[in-house]
C-alpha cells in the first residue's frame, strides 16, 4: 500500500487488507471457541479477544516511540534476505 500510485488504488489495497484481517479475526475467534471449555470459552469470547485488541493498540504508541525513522523497520526483514537467497538456490529454481 506504500507504493499505491493514487488515492483509488490505495483504497481498494486498504480495503483488500481489511477483509484479510477480519477473516484472520474470525478464524482465531472459531478457533478458541472450539479448543478452549465452556467456562473458559465464555471468558474467552466476551473479554479474551477484545483484551489483546486493546493490548495491541497501546503496544504501537510505545513501538513508534522506539522506531523513530522508518528504516529502522526494514532491519527484520533484512535478516531473512541471506536465508531466503540461500532457499530459493537450494531449492532449484535459479542455477
Amino acid at each position: 500500500m506504500v507504493f499505491a500510485p493514487s488515492w483509488p488504488v490505495f483504497c481498494a489495497l486498504f480495503l483488500i487488507v481489511g477483509m484479510g484481517q477480519i477473516s484472520n479475526y474470525v478464524a482465531a475467534f472459531v478457533l478458541g471457541s472450539e479448543i478452549l471449555s465452556p467456562k473458559v470459552r465464555t471468558i474467552y469470547s466476551t473479554a479474551g479477544v477484545s483484551l489483546f485488541f486493546a493490548a495491541g493498540y497501546m503496544f504501537l504508541p510505545l513501538l513508534a516511540y522506539f522506531l523513530r525513522d522508518w528504516r529502522m523497520l526494514l532491519l527484520p526483514h533484512l535478516a531473512w534476505l541471506p536465508l531466503c537467497a540461500s532457499l530459493v538456490v537450494g531449492i532449484g529454481v535459479f542455477a
